[in-house]
């Protein structure tokens, strides 16, 4: 939970209680292309308008710079 919660501060996103059976279950880093993909899983089904925020934010990169794409998975 402290690696999500850690996760969603560095790309700007407040961590909210729908959150709390949702785990990082990998980090994949592409050398090549330099980009973060992390890898969600949750027991329950989120938001759609949250899901959508958390999304956007990701875009925004990991401390404003390092690219970072979601999967999500439930």
């Amino acid at each position: 939970m402290d690696d999500l919660k850690r996760f969603l501060s560095s790309i700007g996103f407040e961590y909210k209680s729908d959150f709390d059976n949702t785990k990082i279950e990998k980090v994949v880093f592409n050398k090549e292309t330099k980009i973060y993909t992390v890898y969600l899983k949750s027991k329950n089904v989120l938001d759609y308008e949250l899901v959508t925020e958390l999304f956007n934010a990701a875009k925004k990169g990991i401390n404003g710079k390092d690219k970072c794409y979601l999967e999500l998975s439930y």
